[in-house]
């Protein structure tokens, strides 16, 4: 009995880990398939419950943009370059 204790022991106990490295990337790839389903999921349920939110012809005047399409285009830019240097430094 103990020789056969010993030798499930034994065999269980140098069965394969898979590693760190590899456990983040199976739920890295995971979560990558499992995104786009979710954010499809999100836009069909806002779509659907706030569908007064997307009607048009309700008020029928025209709405002014909050930014002008200069101001936003800089903004863009200014983010952008932030961005860029941040991920830069963090290498």
């Amino acid at each position: 009995m103990w020789i056969m204790y010993r030798r499930y022991a034994l065999h269980w106990s140098q069965a394969p880990v898979p590693s760190l490295g590899r456990r983040i990337l199976q739920c890295h790839r995971e979560l990558l398939a499992e995104g786009p389903c979710r954010y499809l999921c999100y836009l069909l349920f806002t779509l659907k419950t706030h569908s007064s939110a997307t009607d048009t012809g309700s008020s029928g005047e025209p709405e002014t943009p909050a930014l002008s399409m200069t101001a936003a285009f800089m903004t863009l830019g200014v983010i952008t370059v932030i961005v860029a240097v941040c991920s830069e430094c963090a290498m």
